[in-house]
């Protein structure tokens, strides 16, 4: 049955919102941990369609497509994250499909559909969740099968000829035993903007053209004994995703195109294909009122074929046409839920074993000197790495009495990462090779090992029966690896492995529900202590001898060390019987407090942290909302209207011309529900003062104060791509 957001808004407010986010069935209210928790209705009624949008709900809290790519994750949560998605280096914050891990950031960019809810967990999750949730978590939590037979039907249409169909359904095969469901999902649009030509006139630039189904069947044997069997299939074709040319043609001069959503290049646009699937068997036994055995087997796999113009023009100055990933994984988790009087928690054990390949050429002024057919300079990036994880990892709170309790965790992992990687380059007109005889940079294989514990603990204080105050430590880890894209020739140290990076978090915390439960408020302090970082620096390799960088070489180093202070507030606050209002607010002082490099100018290793900023981590996020709910029409009508401020967002880890300003989206929806609850009409708009701001980009602009790292010169390049523009769409489901 669907809900309107006033209902929602009371149940907040009057019942309990229920979290996994100890890997346990809680009240959100007592768990002490900062998560934003959306549930399948509000997301449909705020017209949340895609993982993205899910950030401006929750505080210090980044998730964009990352550059060049549509489906591709950039999650960011406290400052810490991972920016590069290429194979090889590792998110900073998990992404989880009904607990399993989504190891890779491609095709990671989720689509909601058939979603019993989403929860944001901030902070290290690293003793439940492992690696690579230094940052933090996000649970997609499906929906259930179990139950009566129902089905739904939702088509939405809207601005730049969207066409999408949503449609799920299960029935029970023997009752009260063996259910089985299945949902899909195809979601078009035509491009925000075009490709201008003369070549490849009038293609599409952002367009969508996507197809995923899942398929369940849930099975309950015995009271004690329960299975569910998912497979999950999505399949994205829409078109490259061209970039905005924010400087002036490197050779005629011509100037950007008005339109900061086109594009221009010399690359076929329909030249891209994502795939992504995976198959979970969860089987949960009571082995009795106490204590349930879970066993989570599952395994995935996806590719992707796909290419980037760095240039953002025609000539084909510096082009990746081939660049292709794809990754497999298998991992089993054995989980004991307890659950006691006085003590309960969850134990267990985690095995992953996950390999993840990339290979792209970069083409660099090819057009200049021939036709294109037969590129003079360039260079090839081949590589895999195979992961092994193994941890074991205990959580348990123990309730002294109706006021104190104590949590205590911790996880001990070990990975063993084994890469080979290879890299070469070619330059006819130095004589260097070419295209089918390059010469060989980089040709090696090699291996490491990383172990960490990751511990957590916390004291929790109820104040009274609606008022928890809690003081927690946690730690996490992102794990180390190998650069995929070494040169040793250039870069002889750029070999080497590279080690974990680990951040230390305390937080204070509070979690009430206040006049008479019609307030909801949740705040939290936070400090990151965040220790050898991941710093990817990029020097610039002058191929043909003229004194520019045609090319560049990367290097990733633990730096050094950064540190995140802030603090974030989660309200909701049902103001009459109709009326409600939400209100998340983040701060964050996220700065680099020692990163020693190579001073060029004076030859000299000095701690350049005043030059680094952190990237995608906005100083202040705020969401402000109001859900005003009424009889309409002889049903309900939701009427709701919504701002998002982010302020100013860094795209690298050093400033340039890509930083985007702090800015404000406006949205507004409105749905309305029959009065059997069956038929429900929506109208989303987003966006709507049209604004115009950067998530990601490219700045091959040759920016250069004398220290490393300095960025290549290639083409002059200053590359944007930008978030939706105003968007309109009118929905209508039907459920029965």
């Amino acid at each position: 049955m669907s809900a309107t957001a006033a209902d929602i808004e009371t149940t907040r407010a009057l019942e309990e919102v229920t979290v996994t986010a100890q890997k346990r069935e809680q009240s959100l209210q007592d768990v002490p941990v900062a998560v934003t928790a959306l549930t399948g209705d509000e997301l449909d009624n705020m017209g949340i369609q895609a993982l993205d949008q899910v950030a401006r709900q929750s505080p210090n809290v980044t998730l964009e497509a990352s550059r060049a790519t549509n489906s591709t994750l950039t999650a960011y949560i406290r400052g810490i994250g991972q920016q590069d998605p290429l194979w090889g280096f590792e998110p900073g914050v998990g992404v989880y499909i009904d607990d399993v891990y989504f190891a890779r950031p491609q095709a990671a960019l989720l689509d909601v559909f058939d979603v019993e809810r989403i929860e944001v967990l901030r902070g290290p999750q690293g003793t439940l969740y492992g690696k690579n949730t230094i940052g933090g978590a996000i649970k997609y939590v499906t929906r259930s099968i179990a139950g009566d037979a129902s089905s739904k039907i939702n088509l939405a249409v809207g601005s730049h000829n969207q066409r999408d169909i949503k449609a799920s359904g299960s029935i029970p095969l023997v009752e009260d035993k063996l259910w089985v469901g299945a949902a899909f999902a195809s979601l078009s649009r035509d491009g925000y903007g075009e490709y201008v030509g003369p070549q490849f006139e009038g293609e599409e630039n952002g367009n969508k053209d996507v197809f995923a189904y899942r398929l369940s069947m849930e099975a309950q044997p015995t009271d004690a004994l329960n299975l569910v069997l998912n497979y999950d299939n999505t399949s994205d074709d829409s078109n490259l995703r061209g970039g905005y040319r924010m400087t002036p043609g490197f050779v005629d001069g011509a100037a950007p195109l008005n339109n900061v959503h086109d594009t221009r290049s010399g690359m076929d646009p329909t030249n891209q294909q994502v795939n992504s699937e995976g198959l979970a068997l969860t089987v949960s036994y009571d082995v009795n009122e106490s204590i349930q055995f879970k066993s989570i087997t599952a395994s995935r796999e996806g590719d992707q074929q796909t290419a980037i113009d760095f240039d953002s023009e025609q000539l084909g100055l510096v082009e990746a046409p081939f660049f292709v990933t794809s990754d497999e994984q298998f991992s089993q988790e054995f989980q004991l839920i307890f659950t006691g009087e006085k003590l309960s928690g969850v134990a267990g054990l985690y095995y992953f074993d996950g390999d993840a390949f990339g290979a792209f050429d970069l083409d660099v002024y090819k057009s200049l000197y021939n036709d294109g057919t037969n590129p003079l300079i360039g260079t090839r990036t081949i590589g895999d790495v195979n992961t092994v994880s193994k941890a074991l990892f205990a959580n348990g709170t123990y309730q002294f009495n109706d006021a104190w309790s104590m949590t205590l965790g911790g996880r001990y992992s070990k990975d063993e990462k084994t890469t080979n990687g290879f890299f070469s380059s070619y330059n006819v007109l130095a004589g260097a090779g070419d295209f089918n005889n390059q010469i060989t940079a980089t040709d090696f294989k090699d291996s490491v090992t990383f172990s960490d514990f990751s511990p957590r603990a916390s004291v929790e204080y109820f104040a009274s029966e609606d008022v928890m105050l809690f003081a927690s430590f946690s730690k996490g880890f992102k794990s180390g690896g190998f650069d995929p894209r070494a040169n040793i020739t250039a870069l002889p140290q750029s070999a080497e492995p590279f080690d974990s990076e680990v951040v230390e978090t305390v937080e204070l915390g509070v979690k009430s529900e206040l006049a008479d439960g019609r307030l909801r408020l949740n705040a939290t302090l936070f400090n990151n202590d965040y220790t050898d970082m991941h710093v990817k620096t990029s020097v610039g390799i002058d191929i043909d001898g003229d004194g520019n960088s045609d090319s560049f070489a990367g290097q990733v180093i633990n730096a050094g060390s950064a540190s995140g202070l802030g603090g974030e507030l989660e309200a909701i606050a049902l103001l009459t019987d109709n009326l409600s209002a939400n209100l998340t607010v983040g701060i964050i002082n996220a700065e680099f407090d020692e990163v020693m490099l190579l001073n060029r100018a004076t030859e000299q290793v000095e701690n350049a942290a005043d030059l680094m900023v952190v990237s995608y981590t906005p100083e202040s996020t705020v969401n402000f909302g109001l859900t005003y709910d009424t009889s309409a029409f002889g049903g309900e009508l939701m009427l709701n209207a919504n701002a998002s401020y982010r302020g100013e967002v860094h795209m690298y880890e050093i400033e340039t011309l890509l930083d985007q300003e702090g800015y404000t989206l406006f949205d507004i929806n409105a749905v309305w529900v029959s009065p059997a609850q069956n038929w429900t009409l929506g109208l989303h708009g987003k966006n709507l003062t049209d604004e115009e701001y950067r998530t990601s980009g490219y700045p091959f602009t040759g920016i250069d104060d004398g220290t490393t790292p300095a960025q290549p010169n290639l083409a002059n390049s200053l590359i944007g791509y930008y978030g939706a523009p105003r968007t309109v769409t009118a929905s209508l489901s039907y459920q029965f």
